[in-house]
């Protein structure tokens, strides 16, 4: 292969790999009109529309959002990595740690659970995740602190855990993520965004701690499901042949 090929097809994969291009593939308005995929929203139903998120391509995920929505977008808050550069009118960038979470990351999960809980039935919030959104944007359950949650973290990583195993256990710690911040943000409208790396296609359900199950349909949001707790005990049980306890 020629150095000239090579870079074209560098390049390429560049632009297809393009958090804004990938957003705008799948969403797009005609002024009146939300579509995304084959759904519709019409934009005369909301009187708010606030972007809200986490991770390392959130920033141009919601740029994506306010080139398509102009003034519509009325505000929002997402969580990303320190350096994250991006010209946004209306959403706030929120700097917080990554790969470890920090006090910053919790301050910002706190707000983008105050925009969820004070939306309304004619809110519009648009969700933005990537890579990375579970450290971007950690919510302790209460009893939990940061510090806690972080030396489980470890604790897992050190024995050897999956990615998947990880996650299976860390929402529950969560009080935003595993259904949580669906069940603020109802009864508004929700449309979540979620951005995978291709290695991550058959594991899509399992990226940033399962934060599609946000948007989980409103009669999952009361409590978490019996079969979710089952499986973080199963990991638990399945990796105490490594290490004694988590606590």
């Amino acid at each position: 292969m020629s150095r000239p090929h090579a870079l074209a097809i560098f390049r390429a994969a560049l632009r297809a790999a393009d958090p804004e291009k990938a957003v705008l593939a799948h969403v797009a308005t005609d002024g009146k009109t939300l579509r995304v995929d084959q759904r519709r929203y019409r934009l005369t139903d909301f009187d708010r529309v606030q972007v809200i998120g986490a991770g390392k391509a959130s920033a141009r995920m919601a740029q994506a959002i306010e080139r398509l929505l102009g003034k519509r977008v009325t505000g929002g808050w997402i969580n990303v990595p320190d350096g994250t550069k991006a010209r946004l009118r209306k959403v706030r960038l929120h700097e917080s740690g990554h790969p470890v979470p920090d006090e910053r990351g919790v301050a910002g999960a706190e707000r983008i659970a105050q925009i969820a809980s004070e939306s309304g039935p004619r809110d519009l919030l648009i969700c933005v995740i990537s890579g990375g959104a579970s450290a971007l944007m950690p919510l302790p359950a209460p009893g939990i602190t940061l510090a806690k949650k972080k030396s489980i973290t470890k604790r897992l990583l050190a024995s050897g855990a999956t990615i998947h195993e990880i996650n299976t256990i860390r929402k529950h710690l969560s009080a935003i993520k595993g259904g949580h911040l669906a069940a603020l943000a109802a009864p508004a409208t929700v449309i979540a965004l979620i951005l995978l790396s291709p290695r991550l296609i058959d594991a899509s359900v399992w990226i940033s701690s399962r934060l599609d199950e946000l948007f989980a349909s409103a009669s999952t949001w009361l409590a978490t499901p019996l079969g979710l707790v089952a499986a973080a005990l199963f990991v638990l049980a399945a990796l105490a042949t490594k290490w004694a306890r988590i606590w």
